[in-house]
């Protein structure tokens, strides 16, 4: 009897945690609070349960937009406008794992994130409109 009433204790309790051990969501409602360049933002993550992590700063994640100083600087201010524009409107979403450089941080202290705008992958977006190149992280 005692068998029973701890298997059945075990159960319970893998029935309860495992919707915790599978809800790891690495996707951060967010709001954008300025525009550095074409890779990178400054935002407010939305955690859940009410806990906001202000003036984030985000590098986008796997990519690499043309600097908006020195000659680069036209295709920079390009990109950084066209960003301006995609970010106004929409919900807007940024993924950050923890195995993206040191525990989701590049090499600068920044957030690596994904940037979705609802549901599109702003990162993915900015290469095929020819406004930053793909990029291998460190």
């Amino acid at each position: 009897m005692r068998k029973k009433g701890l298997l059945v204790s075990i159960l319970a309790l893998f029935l309860i945690l495992t919707p915790c051990l599978f809800a790891l969501d690495f996707v951060y409602p967010a709001k954008v609070e300025r525009i550095i360049d074409g890779d990178t933002i400054v935002v407010d993550l939305f955690l859940g349960l009410g806990v906001i992590l202000d003036d984030q700063y985000i590098r986008f994640y796997g990519i690499d937009a043309w600097e908006t100083r020195g000659k680069e600087r036209e295709k920079g201010l390009s990109a950084k406008k066209y960003l301006i524009q995609r970010l106004e409107k929409g919900k807007i979403e940024i993924e950050i794992r923890p195995e993206w450089g040191s525990n989701g941080k590049g090499k600068y202290g920044r957030w690596l994130g994904i940037i979705y705008v609802d549901g599109v992958n702003i990162n993915v977006e900015l290469v095929e409109k020819g406004h930053a190149e793909k990029y291998e992280e460190e």
